[in-house]
C-alpha cells in the first residue's frame, strides 16, 4: 500500500490508528547556504558586468543601439527629412 490517506483526510478520530503517508519532507533552511549562494551570485554578476562594461566595443554598440532607437522613435527618415534631399528638391 502506497498510502492509506490523502492530504486532509486525517481527523481526530484517526488517533491511535496505523496510517501510511507519503509526500515531501520539508528540509530545514540553512541560512549559511543562502548567504554563500548569495555571495557567489553577486560575485558572478559583478564580475560579468564590470568586465562587459569596461569593453569599448560594448559601449559602441550600446550607443549605436540607443541612437537607432532615438531615430526610430522620433519619426525616422521620411520624405524631405535629409538635408541633401532638401537641397536636391530645391535645385529642381
Amino acid at each position: 500500500m502506497y498510502r492509506s490517506h490523502t492530504c486532509g483526510e486525517l481527523r481526530i478520530s484517526d488517533v491511535n490508528k496505523t496510517v501510511t503517508l507519503s509526500g515531501w519532507v520539508q528540509r530545514g533552511k540553512n541560512p549559511v547556504a543562502y548567504l554563500f549562494y548569495g555571495q557567489i551570485a553577486m560575485y558572478l554578476i559583478l564580475s560579468f558586468f564590470t568586465t562587459w562594461f569596461s569593453n569599448p566595443t560594448t559601449w559602441f554598440w550600446l550607443v549605436l543601439t540607443w541612437g537607432i532607437g532615438w531615430f526610430v522613435k522620433n519619426g525616422g527618415a521620411h520624405e524631405g527629412s535629409h538635408p541633401c534631399r532638401r537641397l536636391w528638391h530645391k535645385n529642381q
